[in-house]
């Protein structure tokens, strides 16, 4: 009887130890995939806010966490779908639709955020850049000095630098031969918005045709001034989408929106808040620990 109750104690003992492990490894799971993590900066496109080496803090729950579009997309979890057999599938492929969870705030002028770059490098291709306009502003550069709607903004680079005057042979978003913008002397241009509708004229189509094309949820061809709307001849067209605009600190060493266009909201992973340390080159920076990003 002894022996039968031994067993019997050791198996529980062992159920439990295996259910603990369990729990722990999903909470582990759910905390990084919904609560915070960790970003490397690796490059100084944010300098002085943040520098190479930085080690940033990101908060999911600020904005709300954004649910998973794939298995890929959850840590631990994409390495035995990858040994399982999903490895032919494309790690970009998206078999959820997006959804995102009820944040504690809203995206605010001023932000850094951390996003999915929309065009480059699929969903892992992970960029840091301060939120300059928000849905359904009015964004202008003249300069080197941003314009949001009617004034401009307080805090500009604190680096003085000669403004870049229009060069052919360096363009910039929405790339169209008629629009003579450079990164410092660029639009009035309006952040597209959910619900924001727009006439398909030839100078409309020239500032938003690439969005629709690259990130709305239609089939869009724009051709001898025709534009379609998955086949059918349109004359409006209603986004579907928030967008936002993002610019990096060191304005003359930031590939951001003013190249590759908006940013969608489906595209934006959380808040960086706090530098937990700088490491670079085998050695730390005392003065970038706990550090607040601003």
């Amino acid at each position: 009887m002894k022996k039968v109750k031994c067993k019997k104690k050791s198996r529980l003992n062992w159920l439990k130890t295996v259910f603990t492990l369990l729990i722990i490894f999903i909470a582990a799971i759910s905390f990084r995939l919904f609560c915070l993590e960790l970003y490397a900066i690796p490059s100084g496109s944010m300098e002085d806010t943040l520098l190479p080496g930085d080690k940033v803090l990101v908060n999911k729950l600020a904005y709300g966490p954004k649910l998973p579009a794939s298995p890929n997309d959850i840590p631990w979890v994409n390495l035995c779908w990858y040994f399982l057999g999903g490895q032919h599938a494309n790690p970009d492929s998206v078999y959820w639709k997006y959804h995102r969870l009820k944040g504690f705030s809203e995206i605010k002028h001023g932000d850094v955020m951390v996003f999915s770059h929309p065009l480059w490098g699929g969903r892992n291709n992970y960029f840091v850049k301060r939120c300059i306009a928000l849905p359904g502003d009015t964004l202008q550069i003249i300069n080197g000095m941003v314009k949001i709607n009617a004034g401009f903004l307080d805090e500009q680079p604190t680096i003085k630098m000669v403004p870049v005057v229009y060069d052919s042979t360096h363009t910039v978003y929405p790339y169209h031969p008629n629009i003579r913008w450079s990164v410092d002397d660029y639009g009035p241009l309006v952040i597209p918005y959910k619900g924001m509708q727009i006439s398909l004229t030839s100078e409309a189509l020239q500032l938003y045709y690439n969005v629709i094309k690259d990130h709305e949820p239609v089939n869009a061809d724009w051709k001898n001034e025709v534009f379609r709307n998955n086949e059918k001849t349109a004359e409006l067209y209603t986004f579907q989408n928030n967008y936002y605009f993002m610019l990096g600190d060191n304005r003359h060493n930031s590939n951001d929106s003013r190249y590759w266009g908006f940013l969608p909201e489906e595209d934006i992973n959380g808040k960086a808040t706090v530098v937990l340390f700088n490491f670079l080159n085998g050695k730390f920076m005392t003065n970038r620990f706990f550090k607040r990003i601003k």
